[in-house]
């Protein structure tokens, strides 16, 4: 039943039905869940960014950026508060990472379709979201 109901969500969240909110995924109890949900809240708050930007609406996609920082941070903070290991137990945490990679391309190529005027908070957010995506690759492979 709950595999059901998560798969509904995605097909829902894909379809631009249900919009999460960060209150929202905060309120899941499982950190690994919240985590993915951060992600894709993130995800969603990217392209309500670059509509913005296309749109000439510069608060909208300021906002959107300030959002997608937050919704990587809330899966870093979920996925650590896990308790497991990520050099040991790498899954959950993989899995934010490859994530996390795949916006931070996305950030790279909004970059390079806008204006130089523009790229200020597109690299401010790239900057903040590569530290924790780093942070999170060292946690992994372990720190020597």
């Amino acid at each position: 039943m709950m595999i059901l109901r998560l798969s509904l969500l995605t097909v829902l969240t894909v379809a631009g039905v249900y919009a999460l909110d960060l209150a929202a995924v905060r309120a899941e109890r499982d950190p690994n869940k919240r985590s993915q949900l951060a992600l894709t809240y993130a995800e969603e708050q990217l392209k309500i960014a670059r509509e913005g930007l296309d749109k000439g609406q510069l608060e909208d996609f300021r906002t959107g950026l300030d959002q997608v920082v937050e919704g990587v941070r809330l899966s870093d903070d979920s996925v650590r508060a896990s308790g497991k290991v990520p050099s040991k137990s790498p899954k959950h945490f993989k899995r934010a990472e490859m994530k996390i990679r795949d916006l931070l391309r996305r950030l790279r190529s909004l970059e390079e379709q806008v204006s130089i005027d523009d790229r200020e908070p597109i690299n401010k957010t790239r900057a903040q979201v590569r530290e924790i995506h780093d942070n999170l690759v060292l946690n992994i492979v372990g720190r020597r």
